[in-house]
C-alpha cells in the first residue's frame, strides 16, 4: 500500500507512487460476476508529476461535483465553487 500524501475527500486520494510520480485514487463499488459480491476498493485514476497536478485535474474533470444532479446555472455555480473549497482546504493541509 502505498502512503497517501493527501485526502482531498472521502472518495479521492493522492498517494505517492514512486520518487518521480504521485497517482490519483477513487474509491469505487462494484461487482464481482465471480463471487457475485460487491466489491469496493481503490481504483487508479491518474499518474501525475506533482500533487499540484494532480489537484488540477481533480477540478478540471470536475471529480468533487456530482454533475447528474446539477439544473441550474446556479447550482452549476454553486457545486464549482464547493469543489474549489474543497481543493483550497485539501492544499491547506498540505501547509500551502
Amino acid at each position: 500500500m502505498k502512503p497517501v500524501l493527501l485526502q482531498v475527500t472521502e472518495n479521492l486520494r493522492i498517494v505517492d507512487y514512486d520518487d518521480r510520480n504521485v497517482a490519483l485514487e477513487m474509491f469505487s463499488t462494484g461487482f464481482n460476476p465471480k463471487t457475485k459480491e460487491k466489491t469496493q476498493s481503490w481504483k487508479t485514476a491518474g499518474f501525475f508529476s506533482s500533487i499540484r497536478s494532480s489537484l488540477r485535474y481533480i477540478v478540471e474533470q470536475e471529480l468533487i461535483t456530482d454533475t447528474n444532479t446539477l439544473n441550474k446555472i446556479e447550482s452549476v455555480s454553486d457545486a464549482i465553487e464547493r469543489s474549489n473549497q474543497v481543493v483550497l482546504e485539501a492544499i491547506e493541509r498540505l501547509g500551502g
